[in-house]
């Protein structure tokens, strides 16, 4: 404003500077002189009654006559910073254009405080379009600091919600500046970077859960820029207290910050600093605020961007920036975007339509070199349509450092066509420099559909790496994704646990293709998928080399070169119906052939035996291992017809002589269908490097429907002597009714353990450990036939043969029957099995084997109820195995005390 006045004359001898206006504006000048607050009939001529003479272009009192419009009200009323105590009554309106100037040092402004007494604003602006409000301090007033309802109003270099100083808080009860309405309302200027100088205002310290600055329905194209919002002068501090928001933007294409003046790295120009407002955003864009843009800005850090002052005071409900709004922008290209770090919660929450959030530092120091994270996501998309965050260079954002459990990059809730283009989530800004998110880079879950994450070119891809769990997880847990999400023509490398992660039958669970040789790579996939070729040093898909040729019968070629050392591959479907991406394929090495590793047996007691043959899905080097943790809650309807034929002698000595996988005296055939509804949980946490150890755990939340088989043949013959007197046949029928509508409770502990080999080739073993309880109605017929040998004699050959069909997806095919059959670990020499109790399973000898009892009896099998639950029926001394079982099985058919 240095165009509109100059410096004509100066105090001598020690008495204040008069900066004199220039007369371009083509009005008055009106000097007041005065500090005292009246509206009297004297030579002095007070602020107030300056107003009414320019609203009325004459002279009033002491005061000399406005000249029509751009009248300018100077101040003679003592050095330093001034002030003016406002009275009971606010000051008049300003009706007529005016400029009012505080000068150098500033005029305070400072009113009678008390509660909020609805418009006792500090100056009100009704009607005087064109006026301009310069150094002024405006606080302690009942309502707004500043009122505006007018075009073209200008608010430059003022403390607003401070004392003189800019470093202590003295709030206005209203908002700090309230644009009520008008057209091109500018509030500040240019910063320097700090302090905040010249045009810029501090503009901080509201509260009654106001906000520093209310751009309001009838705001239309206003423009907020240079200002420091929510801190003190310094910018390197909130002012405190501020328990409001920062700003609060309900007008339309209305401009936040800007372009001019931006250098890299730095808070200067147009950038508001935006830090520090508690409750609860450092910016609000509400629905009417259409076509708004927010850039330049530095929203959560201090001045340097390199520290936080975060907005926000809990994780919940706090955000950088939210926006409601059609066709906002948040962002620009690289240089004109936002930095929005150190809030506590989401960096930026978009809810409204065609929201774009482009070349922005989000969870990073202005550098992007190294984490100021905010405490949530870094970018939340939630219930909103068509939001693009990112672009092509150089709109693409940096999505770094989120450093809490829920701390994604990008959270995609409910949401459908968002597109995440050209972003670098878990790099510094080169790129290559880790700079993690604590979770996934990209989780994508409830409801939402039709997103993508990149494209099938590498114009569009992201670099998604270093993250702590997945690169891109695609989620259907309840309510379920609905699928066709796209990833595709990324760099996703070196992420915590999978580079594509589908669970809970996210995308349909759509299968990734195989590879199945190197000179040319080809392999088999969807005949109506699109092949993607990556390169990676693991087995994710650093360098996109490409797509193969798909033929309509399902196989595919690759002919270019790739980069290796190993190569992976993705399928997405791209017709009948809508598009969606598979996981990564098992790497292959280019220099040897993907090995068949031959699983290591685990022993455990599990109700399952489970033998399977690892197809390798990672190289390692040297160990990875993984920890996993399911807590399973499962109801189930069981129906059960059992018929056991049971052949035994009374006393037996067996004396086997063979190498045996399991030996036992039983012939038992069971045939179990059972429907479970399991709601688990899944946690992983998982070191942010993946060479040489990682270590996670999981909780997993999957729906599942299993059905089971089992069939087990064991043949065991023994050397036998003994003497008995029978009833040469006995029938026993015996019906047990439990409940009407079983149910069945289920904690399931599973540890799964992946060790990577040099080679490639990792032997996974999973050990399950199942704690049913379980209430049953069963019918149960039994025919028993006991034929006692006087004497025998045999020499063994012990084999036993059992198999099971177990799939560990999220449909999953297990073994599943009251009486399991645990692992157990041969030697090459068996021990004699113990004898039976009187009556094995009567835990509380009543004479009688209930189901309850029975259940007991596999609990403590499986390790999940100590001995002392079944103190009568297990003697001391006897582990609680198979044979035992059956033995209680019999008694609970009629046969204890036999």
């Amino acid at each position: 404003m240095q165009a509109r006045s100059q410096i004509l004359g100066m105090a001598i001898a020690g008495m204040v500077a008069i900066v004199w206006p220039h007369p371009a504006r083509g009005g008055a000048t009106i000097i007041v002189n005065t500090a005292a607050d009246e509206d009297v009939n004297n030579a002095t001529c007070t602020l107030r009654e300056a107003i009414i003479a320019a609203n009325t272009n004459a002279g009033y009192h002491g005061c000399s006559a406005g000249a029509g419009v751009n009248d300018t009200i100077m101040f003679n009323i003592g050095a330093g910073t001034p002030t003016i105590n406002i009275g009971a009554m606010p000051l008049p309106a300003i009706t007529e254009a005016v400029t009012i100037n505080g000068g150098a040092g500033r005029v305070e402004l400072h009113g009678p405080g008390g509660p909020p007494v609805s418009g006792h604003h500090g100056l009100t602006v009704n009607g005087g379009s064109g006026t301009i409000v310069r150094n002024l301090v405006v606080n302690n007033h009942a309502d707004d600091g500043i009122f505006i309802n007018a075009d073209d109003v200008s608010v430059f270099g003022s403390f607003i919600g401070t004392d003189a100083t800019g470093m202590t808080a003295v709030p206005n009860q209203g908002f700090g500046v309230q644009v009520f309405g008008g057209n091109d309302v500018h509030i500040g200027g240019a910063t320097s970077g700090g302090p905040c100088t010249g045009d810029c205002n501090v503009i901080s310290g509201a509260t009654n859960f106001k906000a520093n600055v209310l751009l309001d329905l009838l705001a239309i194209r206003a423009r907020v820029r240079g200002n420091f919002i929510g801190t003190d002068v310094t910018g390197t501090a909130a002012i405190t207290p501020n328990a409001a928001k920062g700003i609060i933007d309900k007008g339309g294409s209305d401009r936040i910050g800007g372009t001019s003046g931006i250098t890299f790295g730095a808070c200067t120009g147009d950038c508001n600093l935006i830090s520090g407002n508690k409750i609860n955003e450092g910016v609000v864009i509400d629905q009417a605020a259409t076509g708004s843009i927010i850039q330049g800005n530095f929203i959560g850090t201090d001045v340097t961007g390199n520290q936080a002052i975060g907005n926000g005071v809990s994780m919940d409900c706090s955000a950088g920036i939210v926006s409601y709004a059609v066709g906002v922008e948040i962002g620009g290209a690289v240089g004109s975007g936002n930095v929005v770090s150190g809030n506590v919660g989401v960096g930026i929450q978009v809810h409204g339509l065609y929201t774009g959030v482009q070349g922005n530092y989000i969870g990073t120091n202005s550098a992007g070199t190294a984490a100021v994270p905010n405490s949530g996501p870094g970018v939340m998309v939630y219930q909103a349509n068509g939001a693009t965050i990112g672009g092509t260079y150089p709109f693409g954002n940096l999505i770094s450092g989120a450093s809490t459990s829920g701390g994604f990059g990008v959270q995609i809730i409910q949401s459908t066509n968002t597109q995440i283009v050209g972003n670098r989530i878990g790099t510094a800004a080169d790129g290559t420099t880790p700079l993690p998110n604590l979770s996934d880079g990209v989780y994508i879950s409830d409801q939402s559909s039709h997103n993508i994450v990149g494209a099938l070119n590498a114009d569009a891809g992201n670099t998604i790496a270093f993250n702590g769990r997945n690169g891109v997880r695609i989620d259907g847990a309840s309510p379920p994704v609905f699928a066709n999400t796209i990833v595709g023509g990324n760099s996703i490398y070196s992420n915590g646990d999978a580079g594509i992660a589908l669970i809970n039958d996210g995308n349909n669970n759509l299968a990734p293709p195989t590879i199945e040789g190197i000179d040319p790579l080809h392999g088999t996939a969807c005949g109506t998928c699109v092949v993607e070729i990556f390169s990676d040093a693991e087995d994710e898909g650093r360098i996109f080399e490409g797509l193969g040729v798909v033929t309509s019968g399902g196989t595919w070629t690759f002919n270019g070169p790739v980069s290796g050392p190993h190569v992976t591959a993705t399928s997405t479907v791209v017709a009948p119906l809508g598009t969606e991406t598979s996981e990564f394929s098992a790497p292959v090495s280019l220099t040897t052939p993907t090995p068949t590793p031959t699983p290591s047996p685990t022993p455990s007691r599990t109700p399952a035996i489970a033998t399977s043959t690892a197809t390798p899905t990672r190289t390692r080097t040297p160990t990875n291992t993984a920890t996993t943790t399911f807590t399973r809650t499962a109801t189930s309807t069981r129906t059960a017809t059992r018929t056991a034929t049971v052949t035994r002698t009374v006393t037996a000595t067996a004396t086997p002589s063979a190498t045996v996988t399991a030996t036992r005296t039983r012939t038992a055939s069971f045939t179990a269908t059972a429907s479970i509804t399991a709601t688990p949980t899944r946690t992983l946490t998982s070191a942010p490097t993946r060479s040489p150890t990682r270590t996670g755990t999981l909780t997993l939340t999957p729906t599942s429907s299993v059905t089971a088989t089992r069939t087990a043949t064991s043949t065991v013959t023994t050397t036998a002597s003994s003497t008995a007197t029978p009833s040469a046949t006995s029938s026993v029928t015996a019906s047990a009714t439990a409940t009407g509508t079983p149910t069945a409770s289920a904690t399931l502990s599973p540890t799964r353990t992946v060790t990577g080999l040099p080679t490639g080739s990792p032997t996974r073993t999973g050990t399950l450990a199942l704690t049913p309880t379980s209430s049953m109605t069963a019918t149960s017929s039994s025919t028993s036939t006991v034929t006692p040998t006087a004497s025998s004699t045999a020499t063994p050959s012990a084999t036993s043969t059992v198999t099971t069909s177990a799939t560990t997806t999220a449909t999953s095919t297990a073994s599943a029957t009251p009486s399991p059959t645990p692992i157990v670990s041969a030697s090459p020499t068996s021990t004699t099995i113990p004898p039976p109790p009187l009556c094995a399973g009567d835990c509380d000898g009543s004479t009688t084997v209930t189901v309850e009892e029975l259940i007991t009896l596999v609990n403590i099998a499986l390790g999940s109820a100590p001995l002392s639950a079944c103190p009568q029926g297990v003697p001391d001394g006897v582990e609680v195995d198979i044979a035992l079982i059956i033995q209680a099985v019999n008694h609970a058919l009629g046969e204890c005390g036999g």
